[in-house]
């Protein structure tokens, strides 16, 4: 049944809930509610939560479509802002100092990569929301019998680490193309934190991107980052200290002392102080 037919249907029942009241007035003592006063309080909440949800539903709908069909408007007006405010920023630092011409704000390095935009994930969940079919509940024009079926069966895919199905939007498709739950994806990226052979993580031989995603939480990207920099360093330095150990990146190395500071997942029991380090292999 369609939202149309589904208000008009609660309406009808309200009504006759109202004709009822009319007609059971004075014929009980004021103040003594009768089962069937009960009945009919209890019906009538029932029938406004019912209107309610089917208002939201609606106006749901409505919203997700408006996000699908101006998706494409509502980015590039943002990266107009973005922009604007860019260029604004860079006029200030030339202003300033004119001799400081630099790379523009509107570049962006190959290093840097593109930014997360987490307004991105919202409109695909949106439009994965958007389950109704188009105009149902605006014009109410009631489903046709193959879409009512078609929906029967949401889609749903395989992970290829544990195997078990899940939607779409819950599965991260790696560059290979093979696809993996939060849980398993995870997994794997702190598996490769804990064995540098496992570093980065890969699949197919080709390496999964780890950037601040609806994926990986900030603190897991930034220890993704710590490490790569400890497993790129050729001939690293650990803190001589055994109860510490931590990896000092070579911006903390000046001679023959380091400034040891927490800056990766392994625990450091003395931060911020000064000490003896020696170069090469892990001391233990």
């Amino acid at each position: 049944m369609d939202n149309s037919s589904l208000m008009l249907a609660i309406q009808l029942q309200q009504q006759d809930l109202n004709i009822w009241e009319q007609s059971a007035k004075g014929k009980q003592r004021e103040g003594n509610l009768t089962d069937a006063d009960l009945a009919l309080e209890a019906c009538r909440i029932e029938l406004e939560a019912m209107t309610a949800q089917i208002s939201d539903h609606a106006l749901a709908l409505s919203i997700a479509r408006a996000v699908d069909a101006d998706a494409q408007i509502i980015m590039e007006a943002q990266l107009a802002e973005e922009q604007a405010a860019r260029d604004h920023e860079y006029a200030l630092r030339l202003d300033a100092d004119p001799s400081e011409i630099g790379r523009p704000y509107g570049e962006q390095s190959e290093e840097e990569g593109p930014m997360y935009d987490g307004e991105d994930d919202l409109i695909d969940i949106l439009r994965s929301l958007n389950l109704g079919v188009p105009g149902d509940s605006i014009t109410g024009q009631p489903e046709s019998s193959s879409w009512a079926s078609s929906r029967q069966a949401p889609e749903t895919r395989e992970c290829i680490a544990c195997n078990d199905e899940f939607p779409p939007l819950a599965l991260s498709q790696s560059p290979c193309s093979h696809e993996y739950c939060r849980v398993c994806l995870v997994g794997l990226v702190r598996s490769s934190l804990q064995d540098e052979s496992l570093f980065p993580p890969k699949c197919c031989g080709r390496a999964i991107p780890v950037k601040q995603s609806r994926w990986f939480s900030p603190q897991l990207v930034g220890q993704f980052q710590a490490k790569k920099l400890e497993f790129d360093t050729p001939n690293r330095t650990y803190c001589s200290e055994p109860s510490c150990s931590t990896f000092v990146p070579p911006a903390f190395i000046e001679d023959d002392l380091a400034f040891a500071e927490r800056n990766s997942a392994t625990s450091v029991v003395t931060p911020g102080r000064l000490v003896l380090v020696r170069s090469g292999k892990k001391n233990v």
